[in-house]
């Protein structure tokens, strides 16, 4: 993996969409720490998709994980990204994970009202759930796999 990685620039700039649908421009800053993670995360997603070693994978998705703060326990990271616009309305993601009970992630849309399940030690790969809102996506995965799904909401 360190042969592949390579080394990341970052853009000066971004845009966040407000939830009016109008975008603000945003400096970027990111400190050594970030970059040397997205480093070592791009030569680890070049990794998997070359199949031919075995890596921490769940699904055959890339799942990071990281001593989480502040428990300083080895979690998931989570992630959540909103989104509101003309062409989409309001839609977005969250990963979720579970760090305790059944390991694993999930993966919950909001425009799409579903969710993907993807545990560790699963025969099924994924496991695709319908759930008219987040919070009963995550009361599914607790109930029917035992699933302790935590992040952004």
């Amino acid at each position: 993996m360190t042969e592949l990685r390579k080394p990341y620039e970052p853009p000066s700039e971004r845009y966040v969409q407000q939830p009016d649908g109008s975008f603000r421009i945003e400096k970027m800053n990111d400190s050594k720490g970030q970059i040397e993670f997205i480093e070592i995360s791009n030569a680890l997603e070049e990794l998997v998709h070359q199949r031919n070693k075995q890596v921490g994978a769940i699904a055959g998705n890339i799942i990071r994980v990281c001593d989480a703060w502040p428990s300083g326990k080895l979690e998931y990271l989570q992630v959540g990204e909103a989104t509101v616009g003309p062409e989409e309305g309001q839609s977005g993601f969250s990963l979720l994970s579970s760090s305790s009970g059944t390991r694993g992630i999930g993966i919950y849309y909001k425009s799409g009202k579903l969710g993907f399940l993807m545990m560790v030690g699963d025969p099924k790969t994924c496991r695709k759930e319908t759930s008219e809102t987040i919070q009963s996506f995550i009361e599914l995965a607790l109930q029917r796999y035992g699933m302790n799904l935590v992040g952004p909401t």
